[in-house]
């Protein structure tokens, strides 16, 4: 694929993004000749590719959004920038596409780069396995709901969930 350079939304005249996921500045005159230079960047905490860039003030972008703003249409007017093939380093303008949140995270779950966290796996999880087995076998012997939520650190509709077993169905 040849290598197409537009301007950064923003900043134009002073950066310009390539289809291939790079980034140059121009380089100021007061040494020499203006001209233009690939800008390196850096690898944020999230495995995003980043750089500052400067223009009325100084922010930090995401190579990949700023890509997708340049070459990718978006009719639909989504918030979010997926990578097709899940690798968040590869900012091909071929790899990108505009999806929404929940887009985002079903992609991101069909293709394996989030695994569904059941039970005490889910950090959010307030019980044990050990407590669902105990909900339900004190349930079974009479104990309503409403006295199994206070015995437990949940929910009543949860109590009644984890009973239907429309939660923690895996135990």
């Amino acid at each position: 694929m040849k290598e197409i350079w537009k301007d950064v939304v923003g900043y134009e005249g002073i950066y310009k993004v390539s289809s291939l996921g790079r980034l140059m500045s121009i380089l100021p005159s007061r040494k020499g000749p203006r001209g233009w230079k690939i800008v390196e960047g850096s690898i944020n905490n999230c495995g995003y590719f980043v750089t500052s860039i400067v223009g009325d003030k100084k922010d930090i972008k995401t190579i990949h959004r700023l890509v997708c703003i340049a070459f990718v249409p978006n009719p639909e007017n989504k918030p979010h920038v997926n990578h097709k093939d899940g690798n968040k380093q590869n900012n091909n303008v071929e790899n990108l596409e505009w999806c929404t949140h929940k887009e985002n995270i079903n992609h991101a779950h069909k293709i394996g780069l989030m695994a569904c966290q059941k039970g005490v796996k889910n950090p959010r999880a307030k019980i044990k396995n050990s407590d669902v087995v105990k909900i339900r076998l004190l349930h079974l012997n009479g104990m309503n709901l409403k006295s199994l939520a206070k015995i437990f650190p949940i929910s009543v509709s949860t109590i009644s969930k984890i009973i239907n077993k429309k939660q923690w169905a895996h135990i």
